[in-house]
C-alpha cells in the first residue's frame, strides 16, 4: 500500500494549518516571449510585460493585478500561430491595403485615413483603431512609407501604389495564438511541482477558446492533481468560443442561436467538474494602452471579468451576488453595441447557456452592466458541485484537512487491545482537524460548521491506517425568490 500520505476521497451528494489565498491566481495562455511553462509570481503589470512582452496571458493577468490580486503567470506553447483574415476596405482610394505579419492577439482592426494622399509621397494621416472602432489612438502620418507597424501587435499594414482618401477605411480581424491540452498540461504539471502548491492559492484561469475535447484532458489533469500523492485541489474557469466573426472584419458571421446551438452541443455530453465554462464575449477595457490605438476596449471572453472579480471575494461568494454590482470589467455602449454586428448574449433575454452548464452572463433590470446569471461547473447533472464556489469552497477544505491530517502521519498512537484507536487519541485528532477548520472557514463565514469523525473500529494495528470522515456544512444560496404581495382588506375586522 501507499505509505506516509493522507488519501482524501471527495464525496459528491496540531501543526498551523492555513488556507490558500484566494487572492492569488494562476493564469495559463500564449504570449509571445517569456519562459515556457515557468511560474512567474508577480503584481506588477511591468513585470507581466518585461517577462511576456504581450499576448493574451499578459492582457488577462494584467486585469487580475489591477484588482490588487498576485498572478501566478505561465507561458503556454504556441501551438497554432496567430492568424488573420482578409482586409475589407470602404472608400474611394485605389491604393490596395493588406496586413501580414504574426498577430500576438485577437484584434478588431481599423484603419482610418483623416488625410488623403499618394503612397509614397508625405502628408498621408490616418488612425488606428484595435477594438472594432470603438476607440482610437492618436492621428499618425505615413510619411513616404509603404508598410506601417502597429505598434505590439505583431500586424504590419502593406499600401500599395495609389492613393488614399480622407474618409477611406480598412477592417480586418486578427486569431490570437492558440495552445494545445498537451501544453497547457505541462504547465500544470510545473504548478503542481512549484511551491505555490503547497501554499495554496484561488480558482485559476486558462485563457484562449477551449474546446471539448481540450476540455476532457484538461479536466483529467486536474483530476489527477487533486489526487494523492499530489493533493492539489483547484477549480479553473475557461473559455467558450466567440462566435464567428463577423462579415465586415472579414469573416462568415455567426447568429446568437447558431453559435449557442454549437457550444451547446459540442459541451452535451461533457463532464469536468474541476472546469468552469464560460460562454459569452463583450467589450472590456485592457489594462495596457498601446502607443498607436489607445486605450481599447477589447473584446473578451466573460470569463475574464469574472477572474478579475474572483480575486477581491472570498471563496464561498456566488460570482452573480447582485449586492456585488455587475462585472465593472465589461462595458456596455447602448447606442452601438446592438448594431455594431458582434453577438452579445444576454441569458436573461435568451436563456439556454446556463441549463446547458456553461457560466453565462445577463442583465438585471433596472441595474446597469452584466452579471454571472450562475457560475456553473460542468459536473454530472445531479452533482453536488453544481456552482463554483461550492467547488472552491470544497478545495479550500480539502487543503485544510489534509494539511492537518498529514501532521499525523508517523506518529505513534495509543491503541485498545483489539487494536483500534483509543477514544482520547482519537478525540484528540479530531479536535486537530476540526479546530483548522473552524479558524480557516467557519470563523471565517466560508462555511457554517463540520463533524470530524475517526472510525474507532478499525484495526489501526494491523492496518496503520486511520479512518477519518469530514463533513463539512456549506452555506446556501438565495437563487430565487417568491414574495407574495397585496392590499391589506379594508374590511377586515379590527379589535
Amino acid at each position: 500500500m501507499t505509505t506516509g500520505e493522507v488519501t482524501l476521497n471527495i464525496l459528491d451528494g496540531g501543526g498551523v494549518v492555513s488556507a490558500p489565498l484566494n487572492s492569488v491566481q494562476p493564469v495559463i495562455g500564449c504570449a509571445t516571449a517569456g519562459p515556457i511553462a515557468q511560474v512567474v509570481a508577480t503584481r506588477s503589470i511591468k513585470t507581466l510585460q518585461d517577462t511576456f512582452t504581450s499576448g493574451p496571458l499578459v492582457e488577462a493577468a494584467a486585469q487580475v493585478i489591477l484588482k490588487g490580486g498576485t498572478v501566478l503567470a505561465m507561458r503556454a506553447t504556441t501551438n497554432t500561430p496567430g492568424s488573420s483574415e482578409a482586409v475589407t476596405f470602404t472608400g474611394t482610394g485605389t491604393s490596395v491595403i493588406t496586413e501580414s505579419g504574426t498577430p500576438v492577439d485577437d484584434f478588431y482592426a481599423v484603419f482610418k485615413v483623416t488625410t488623403g494622399g499618394t503612397i509614397g509621397t508625405s502628408g498621408i494621416k490616418f488612425k488606428i483603431s484595435l477594438d472594432a472602432g470603438r476607440t482610437y489612438g492618436p492621428e499618425l502620418s505615413l510619411g513616404t512609407a509603404n508598410t506601417f507597424v502597429i505598434s505590439n501587435t505583431g500586424i504590419t499594414l502593406n499600401f500599395a501604389a495609389g492613393t488614399l482618401v480622407a474618409g477611406d477605411v480598412a477592417k480586418f480581424a486578427t486569431i490570437a495564438p492558440a495552445w494545445n491540452a498537451a501544453g497547457v498540461d505541462t504547465c500544470l504539471d510545473a504548478l503542481n511541482a512549484s511551491q505555490y502548491s503547497t501554499v495554496g492559492f484561488g480558482p485559476g484561469h486558462i485563457v484562449g477558446p477551449m474546446s471539448v475535447g481540450d476540455a476532457g484532458t484538461i479536466n483529467t489533469k486536474l483530476l489527477s492533481l487533486g489526487s494523492t500523492p499530489n493533493n492539489v485541489f483547484s477549480r479553473w474557469l475557461v473559455e467558450a468560443r466567440d462566435a464567428i466573426i463577423p462579415v465586415a472584419f472579414g469573416g462568415a458571421g455567426e447568429t446568437e442561436a447558431t453559435w449557442m446551438t454549437s457550444i451547446q452541443t459540442a459541451f452535451a455530453a461533457f463532464t469536468g467538474l474541476r472546469l468552469c465554462v464560460g460562454a459569452g464575449h463583450y467589450n472590456q477595457p485592457s489594462a495596457i494602452p498601446n502607443a498607436h490605438a489607445g486605450a481599447p476596449r477589447y473584446r473578451r471572453p466573460g470569463a475574464w471579468a469574472v477572474a478579475a472579480k474572483r480575486v477581491t471575494i472570498p471563496p464561498q461568494r456566488h460570482d452573480g451576488r447582485v449586492k456585488d454590482g455587475s462585472l465593472d470589467n465589461i462595458t456596455i455602449d447602448a447606442e452601438n453595441d446592438p448594431s455594431d454586428g458582434f453577438v452579445y448574449h444576454d441569458e436573461f433575454l435568451n436563456p439556454g447557456l446556463t441549463a446547458g452548464r456553461f457560466m453565462a452572463f445577463r442583465t438585471r433590470r433596472g441595474r446597469g452592466g452584466y452579471f454571472v446569471d450562475q457560475p456553473m461547473l460542468m459536473s454530472q447533472p445531479g452533482s453536488v458541485f453544481d456552482i463554483l464556489p461550492k467547488g472552491v469552497v470544497m478545495d479550500v477544505a480539502c487543503k485544510i484537512v489534509h494539511d492537518a491530517a498529514e501532521e499525523e502521519i508517523n506518529d505513534d498512537i495509543p491503541l485498545n487491545p483489539n487494536g483500534t484507536i483509543t477514544d482520547p487519541a482519537a478525540r484528540a485528532i479530531e479536535a486537530v482537524i476540526r479546530g483548522n477548520l473552524k479558524v480557516n472557514m467557519i470563523d471565517t463565514g466560508e462555511i457554517v460548521d463540520a463533524t470530524v469523525v475517526i472510525d474507532r473500529t478499525v484495526n489501526v494495528r494491523a492496518t496503520s491506517n486511520v479512518k477519518v470522515d469530514v463533513t463539512i456544512f456549506g452555506r446556501g444560496y438565495v437563487i430565487s425568490m417568491t414574495v407574495n404581495i397585496g392590499y391589506a382588506n379594508p374590511f377586515a375586522a379590527t379589535a
